[in-house]
């Protein structure tokens, strides 16, 4: 398999692509592709990872340049925000770039890593997600990739990092129910989750839980 970076001289390109090179091994990413282009952007309006599979074993993966960044922490100013024409210019050298964080960018990497081995071998089918229930798939499936990263010793969010966010997705009333432990943990000890069992899990969850004939 091939990795390729855009744009090529990206500050942190060669130690995104080390990583990338380890992940992509440990993960056995070798078996399902022949190329992935790893495309940094720092303008985008979600910054959230997206894959889009380009056919014949060629997958690009859309990261946002602060995934290989520390943590930001709050900056607050009696400036006026940038207005959209304030915005530099594409050729402007960047001089505000943070240092690169190896630690975040591994988890990152592997974490999408072992997403898109799921959509490669089947285990997850975005087409038989009712529509309704993505975004609750997505983090159940979210999970599930960082209990089965952690419990293989490679890097992921820890357990407590990844309760924070499935508290602040699922807590709609302020508070989550037993069940809802109960399913998380599930997820997070499940060494071969596959899309019906995810499915399952979704429809389980107090406030979710609806039959799937007839969604859309």
């Amino acid at each position: 398999m091939q990795l390729f970076l855009v744009p090529e001289d990206h500050a942190y390109g060669g130690e995104i692509m080390d990583v990338a090179g380890l992940a992509a091994r440990a993960l056995d990413l070798e078996r399902h592709l022949r190329t992935l282009t790893l495309i940094v952007d720092d303008i985008s309006a979600d910054e959230r990872a997206w894959l889009r599979d380009c056919g014949d074993g060629r997958v690009e993966l859309f990261c946002h340049e602060s995934h290989f960044q520390p943590p930001r922490t709050a900056v607050f100013s009696m400036m006026p925000a940038n207005m959209p024409w304030e915005f530099r210019k594409q050729d402007e050298p960047r001089d505000d770039l943070p240092a690169f964080s190896r630690s975040d960018c591994e988890r990152h990497l592997h974490h999408q890593f072992l997403a898109l081995r799921d959509l490669l071998d089947g285990s997850v089918r975005p087409g038989d997600i009712p529509a309704n229930m993505v975004e609750a798939f997505q983090e159940v499936w979210a999970v599930s990739i960082d209990g089965r990263l952690r419990r293989n010793s490679m890097p992921g969010l820890t357990i407590a990092e990844r309760r924070r966010i499935f508290y602040r997705i699922f807590a709609g009333g302020g508070v989550l129910m037993p069940q809802h432990w109960e399913i998380f943990h599930e997820l997070w000890n499940c060494d071969h989750p596959d899309h019906a069992a995810l499915l399952d899990w979704v429809c389980a969850l107090p406030g979710l839980a609806q039959p799937r004939n007839g969604q859309e």
